[in-house]
């Protein structure tokens, strides 16, 4: 066994005997009390094509994303790509949700570069 883990079992058994909960929380875990936010950003990559991706933070992961607005040839949670039509303007959101129903929509907006039509 571990120092740590000897440590938390002695920690948890006086606070138990305390009457006191402890409560441990991952490193590098988020504040519940921070909210949810995302801020996508989308550019034109090439001819006919482009790419967005979005930064989510706060709230409480896991997070899910809905994209809309392009043709989005690949979709992650954390980007999207794909065909365009030259000269276009388009506007592209991400609606984030997270695991405590946290919901945010955010958009960005690009004008698509030369190449064949789609």
């Amino acid at each position: 066994m571990t120092q740590t883990r000897k440590w938390l079992r002695r920690a948890a058994a006086v606070s138990a005997s305390a009457g006191v909960a402890l409560a441990i929380a991952p490193a590098g875990a988020a504040s519940a009390d921070a909210p949810l936010t995302a801020d996508v950003v989308c550019y034109a990559e090439g001819a006919s094509s482009f790419v967005c991706w979005v930064n989510i933070a706060g709230g409480t992961a896991p997070y899910s994303t809905v994209w809309s607005g392009a043709s989005f040839g690949q979709v992650y949670t954390t980007g999207a790509n794909g065909k365009c039509t030259p000269g276009r303007a388009y506007g592209v959101s991400v609606t984030v949700t997270d695991s405590a129903a946290g919901l945010v929509v955010d958009p960005a907006h690009f004008v698509c570069k030369g190449g064949p039509p789609i």
